[in-house]
């Protein structure tokens, strides 16, 4: 059974997406291939499994079917951590977009204790919250990060063009270039 998340501080860090068109139905592919090569990595400390996640409640004024049905039923991500860098986890995507396949990932920063304690003792309410990022503290850090942040993107990438060698689409029109701080390619 997979792990059910609810994202409510958490807050977007990197993010890469593409539409593959007419791949609907073909979303287990992308993320079992990716699950696949980021076990035969054999980085240690990495680790994949199916989440449910599902959204923060949304804001009345964006009150929308389509965004009730969300709260209530979730989406299917493949979740990625790694225990040297606690407070981040990755999810990876694979939705039908009418006859498409929209793939995605998103690198997801949850506030640790003290963040949440200082905000608690700040006397703010919860929509004006001490905006948070992760802290690196020495280039090791930024050395892990940045290679398991690559890592999974080349795993996502590769399960993409995988699937569309096989479906004869062009997977050099791609754009590979994350979107965030790091700008991963």
């Amino acid at each position: 059974m997979a792990q059910k998340i609810v994202l409510k501080e958490d807050k977007i860090m990197e993010k890469w997406s593409t539409l593959i068109q007419n791949a609907q139905g073909r979303s287990s592919e992308v993320i079992e291939k990716t699950a696949r090569v980021l076990e035969e990595s054999g980085v240690p400390g990495v680790k994949a499994e199916m989440a449910r996640v599902f959204p923060k409640v949304a804001p009345s004024f964006l009150d929308s079917a389509f965004l009730k049905k969300l709260e209530k039923q979730g989406k299917d991500y493949l979740m990625i951590t790694n225990e040297n860098i606690r407070s981040l986890r990755l999810l990876v995507g694979a939705q039908d977009y009418g006859n498409n396949l929209f793939v995605s990932w998103y690198l997801i920063c949850e506030p640790g204790v003290l963040s949440k304690f200082f905000n608690a003792l700040s006397g703010k309410k919860p929509d004006e919250v001490i905006k948070w990022s992760p802290v690196i503290t020495n280039v090791f850090m930024e050395e892990e990060l940045t290679a398991y942040i690559t890592l999974i993107h080349h795993c996502v990438l590769g399960a993409v063009e995988s699937l569309m060698s096989g479906a004869g689409q062009d997977f050099s029109r791609i754009d590979r270039r994350t979107k965030g701080f790091m700008g991963i390619s």
